[in-house]
């Protein structure tokens, strides 16, 4: 039985618990504390979902090996401050 194990990690470098990886077979893992994961004869390419986290998608090769991914955390804007009523035009 084939398998692909891998790391899962955030741009600072630390491991990603909780992420999902899911190959095209729909066959899945979830990281664990120390961002690592295993899943058993995954088609193709491997999905990546992390709350808090872009998604990100990787491609397999013929030979099925170690894979390490990172993750890129969303950034929250914050809305622009309401003007007051001396600062609208009119």
């Amino acid at each position: 039985m084939k398998q692909v194990r891998g790391i899962v990690r955030a741009e600072t470098g630390e491991p990603v618990e909780g992420a999902l990886v899911m190959g095209l077979d729909l066959g899945w893992a979830e990281t664990g504390a120390d961002g690592s994961f295993t899943l058993v004869n995954p088609e193709m390419a491997l999905f990546f979902w992390c709350v808090g986290f872009y998604p990100r998608t990787h491609v397999l090769g013929r030979e099925l090996s170690d894979v390490e991914m990172t993750l890129r955390a969303v950034r929250i804007r914050k809305p622009p401050a309401e003007a007051s009523p001396d600062q609208l035009p009119g």
